[in-house]
């Protein structure tokens, strides 16, 4: 899992950006061919990453998931 979590980190430390959403992040992992996205509902396989705990900086706000920088 650490790996998800390291491209997720660098990709927003070269946008610059402070977070992104988990949708989002999925497409950029599944571009980098760590995790692949689902089709059907994007996202879906980081947001269930995201609920077990396993992504560092995974925020849930309203009934959105977001990933901040650490």
């Amino acid at each position: 899992m650490m790996y998800v979590n390291e491209c997720i980190q660098q990709k927003l430390k070269a946008e610059g950006l402070e977070f992104v959403t988990a949708v989002e992040a999925n497409k950029w992992t599944a571009e980098a061919g760590v995790l692949k996205d689902s089709n059907l509902r994007p996202g879906k396989p980081l947001r269930k990453k995201c609920r077990d705990g396993l992504i560092h900086g995974a925020r849930k706000e309203g009934a959105r998931w977001y990933i901040y920088k650490i």
